[in-house]
């Protein structure tokens, strides 16, 4: 308002200004309720953390938490006198791959030499087990296949290699532990050409671990394809993305997981645009914490299975084919399942890739 305007408004009389003020205090109260309910919102909002609300732990502020205020403790650092300690205990003879004994050479008494051809134990021995990697953890096995000359028509004839072995010249169990080390442990392909050199004695290029990746993936489709209908079928269902890069070029990682059972997939961000289309359609399954007993009413289970794809994101930078998101995608979902399940991810990756070899089908996760 101009100073005309608020001229013309005290010249209108008494009655006139009186009523102009009261309107205006009213719309400045109003004004000031709605931001009074604003500043609530905003600091309860600013209030939230993991422990009160279904944000995810990562989402907390860096504050650092209020310490309560106790008297410091008269006992000493580490453990207390009497207290029953954590030795680890011995495994079974059975477990044991080779036995070493110690024999004493003197009298602790009389300082009298013990001959070696007259000892008699006088007590059971004490037990003392080291665990130790062999100096070379990798076993190689040449296949020889030899060749006969016929008697009867002069051919000669060569024995074929078995078709497992026809694929790669490594094994299962070492292909298994190179795809976990990829993925579930998330070290680069360069990280775990070094770490076979160094650790296993074997020198792997970086190239032969990419095919491995590869021929695992191929061995994990029937695997991956079960994992999806599952958890398309199921009837509690938790679902979150990430970004992700796939040449340069922007992704999105989804993730749907269940109580035993994750699949994630890489897709375009028009993925992202029909999801979001469907998403009225999905609205009452929205609500399904409120009317089945026992579903959690957040996001937690996917949020907690997705932080280790996006660590994995980060460490490998995305994926630069179609070939390397659909590896990503497979082993994500079976390591995440394998872990939901208890299972343990490098024995059914032994299995998964030894039937890919034989031609046979691969384990089932559901």
């Amino acid at each position: 308002m101009d100073r005309a305007a608020a001229e013309a408004i005290y010249d209108s009389g008494r009655e006139a200004c009186v009523d102009f003020i009261i309107e205006l205090c009213e719309r400045y109260e109003r004004q000031v309720a709605r931001l009074e309910a604003r500043v609530e919102r905003l600091e309860e909002k600013l209030r939230e953390n993991s422990g009160n609300s279904s944000r995810p732990p990562s989402a907390d502020p860096p504050a650092k938490r209020p310490q309560r205020e106790r008297p410091a403790s008269q006992r000493g650092p580490g453990g207390q006198p009497g207290h029953e300690g954590t030795t680890r205990k011995l495994v079974s003879g059975e477990r044991v791959d080779r036995f070493i004994d110690h024999w004493p050479a003197l009298c602790e008494g009389c300082g009298q030499r013990f001959e070696p051809t007259k000892r008699e134990p006088a007590a059971d021995p004490h037990r003392h087990q080291v665990f130790e990697l062999p100096p070379v953890a990798i076993e190689v096995c040449e296949h020889r296949a030899h060749a006969l000359l016929c008697a009867g028509c002069g051919k000669r004839t060569r024995a074929p290699l078995p078709g497992a072995l026809a694929g790669s010249v490594f094994g299962p169990r070492l292909q298994a532990a190179i795809t976990m080390l990829s993925v579930r442990n998330r070290i680069s392909r360069r990280d775990v050409a070094e770490l076979c050199e160094e650790l296993f004695g074997t020198a792997i290029s970086v190239g032969s671990i990419d095919a491995i990746c590869q021929r695992t993936s191929a061995g994990l489709v029937g695997p991956y394809g079960e994992l999806r209908e599952q958890v398309k079928d199921a009837a509690v269902v938790c679902v979150d993305e990430t970004g992700w890069r796939q040449a340069g070029e922007q992704r999105t990682l989804w993730g749907a997981i269940t109580e035993r059972h994750a699949a994630f997939h890489i897709a375009a961000d028009r993925y992202t645009r029909r999801f979001a289309g469907n998403l009225l359609k999905l609205w009452p399954a929205l609500w399904t914490f409120a009317e089945i007993e026992g579903v959690e009413p957040t996001n937690n289970r996917a949020e907690r299975g997705l932080r280790g794809a996006v660590i994995y994101r980060k460490i490998s930078l995305g994926s630069q084919s179609d070939a390397g998101a659909r590896f990503a995608e497979r082993m994500l979902s079976v390591s995440q399942t394998c872990r939901l399940q208890g299972r343990s991810l490098f024995t059914f990756l032994i299995e998964a890739i030894g039937a890919s070899a034989r031609g046979s089908p691969a384990p089932s996760l559901v």
